[in-house]
């Protein structure tokens, strides 16, 4: 049986897409700027729930390959134990990433702001906050973002990297996971919105940005999925990356474009811990 087909590609990317573009133009981009507390929670519900389109988009696309069973298709999919080592470099990996983002950040021209003035929070307050934010990334964000990390590092990273490689797989996916939160980031989604009150950016250059984020952290989190066998490896930093971003963006003053969430400095940060991640990859796969 050959579970990765052109046709199951086909209902893949039509499950995991078409339903998210259908939210986002019926019910997202009307509230993504609104500051009513009812439009907030709409947008976080909906935004949550789109998460496991991937997901569902993967055991759709297996079911057409004749995988029908739910364990069948987890266990196909990469849903695999995590050894406890391996959990701590999924929480350590994305945390110094973005740890990173900040002289990266300063060097491209943004200064360090008063996180008190940003959010209310004291910057001696932040390490507790970031640490509250690593429980949650690791915990109750990763089951979240698991939904994601089926389709993206689960069901695409299965289909593509044997044809043409980890690298190749993981440049692909990271354009493809760009473009399913293309109408998002266009209408400044990360860039543009309340999460932050600096000027913002919109439209192609956001998208361009959010690219080269993605990118850069889906090879992340592609190497960590390798070198663990297991899909709770990029859930879990992916998770953490969800807990930790916000937090980063109040201890930044700059464009947008440049600092965290999703800023290019976060990509520069994310780059800088690649090599080592590749020779953690070579070792595991040496030993094996």
């Amino acid at each position: 049986m050959q579970a990765y087909t052109h046709k199951s590609l086909l209902v893949y990317l039509a499950v995991a897409f078409i339903p998210a573009y259908m939210i986002d133009y019926t019910i997202v981009l009307d509230r993504l700027s609104s500051e009513a507390l009812e439009d907030r929670l709409v947008v976080l519900v909906v935004l949550v729930a789109r998460m496991w389109l991937p997901m569902l988009g993967s055991l759709a696309a297996l079911r057409t390959s004749g995988v029908t069973g739910l364990r069948e298709a987890l266990h196909t999919l990469g849903l695999n134990n995590l050894p406890p080592g391996k959990t701590i470099a999924s929480i350590a990996a994305p945390l110094l990433g973005y740890t990173l983002s900040i002289p990266a950040s300063l060097a491209m021209g943004a200064s360090l702001a008063d996180p008190e003035e940003r959010i209310g929070i004291p910057l001696k307050a932040i390490p507790l906050l970031l640490a509250v934010g690593v429980l949650a990334g690791a915990t109750i964000n990763a089951l979240v973002a698991l939904g994601e990390e089926a389709g993206w590092r689960g069901y695409l990273f299965n289909a593509l990297s044997p044809r043409i490689g980890l690298h190749r797989a993981s440049l692909a996916i990271g354009v493809v996971w760009s473009l399913w939160h293309a109408p998002l980031i266009l209408a400044g989604y990360n860039y543009a919105t309340p999460l932050t009150e600096a000027p913002g950016a919109k439209g192609p250059v956001a998208l361009l940005a959010f690219t080269l984020y993605t990118i850069t952290l889906g090879h992340v989190l592609a190497l960590l999925r390798d070198i663990s066998g297991s899909i709770k490896a990029p859930a879990i930093a992916h998770g953490v990356v969800n807990g930790v971003g916000g937090i980063y963006t109040a201890l930044l003053e700059g464009s947008t474009l440049i600092t965290p969430p999703a800023g290019v400095a976060v990509s520069l940060g994310m780059a800088a811990i690649i090599p080592a991640l590749e020779w953690w990859h070579r070792v595991e796969k040496r030993s094996q």
